[in-house]
């Protein structure tokens, strides 16, 4: 029986971002296929767009990925397997870091329809964000940021410590051209907080 491993667990998470560090980019919409493409060619297997895409939480499905698909995953970034690359960073000075710290990172999955997250990053950027449901969030306060009130993106995953990619962002300056914008780029999330209205 194939063994399956939650999407959310703290060393997917850190294989998410050596993903995206080697690809140079962080993922969204537009990038998957061609990190489909790059997985082929680097290890002449086959990870469909939307797996990609269930993976990073784009699409909200089972929550859960066969260890098989790791394994490719981690052979991309140029591990032996699945296990290897967990024993390694299990084992790493880094082991308690905020990237494998559980309280430092919030998935669209552990959230419900009104939770409120509070984000800030440097130099004085604060915003809260309502949860709409399907990854969609509205920003509901805002201060020396260039999203306002009104405001909605896409996102799946927050991790405090990181830069932060929003997708198919709708001003409400101009709704109707969505966009993509990457926030705290220089310092990464600085505040992560999440409560419940």
């Amino acid at each position: 029986m194939t063994k399956t491993v939650n999407i959310n667990r703290p060393e997917v998470q850190e294989l998410r971002l050596r993903i995206e560090a080697k690809l140079g980019e962080p993922l969204r919409r537009t990038v998957y296929k061609r990190l489909s493409f790059a997985i082929y060619d680097s290890t002449k297997i086959n990870i469909s767009e939307s797996t990609l895409q269930r993976i990073w939480g784009y699409v909200s499905s089972s929550e859960n990925v066969n260890e098989e698909t790791l394994d490719i995953l981690s052979k991309y970034i140029g591990y032996d397997s699945w296990q290897s690359f967990k024993n390694e960073v299990m084992d790493s000075e880094e082991n308690d870091s905020n990237i494998l710290n559980q309280s430092y990172s919030i998935s669209t999955s552990e959230l419900q329809i009104g939770d409120v997250l509070q984000l800030g990053w440097q130099p004085n950027r604060y915003c809260e964000i309502r949860y709409c449901g399907e990854n969609k969030f509205e920003v509901t306060h805002s201060e020396n940021a260039k999203l306002q009130v009104g405001d909605t993106f896409k996102c799946g995953l927050f991790i405090k410590g990181e830069l932060l990619s929003l997708d198919e962002v709708r001003q409400s300056t101009n709704p109707h051209t969505p966009r993509i914008m990457i926030i705290a780029k220089k310092s990464g999330l600085t505040m992560l907080k999440k409560f419940n209205q």
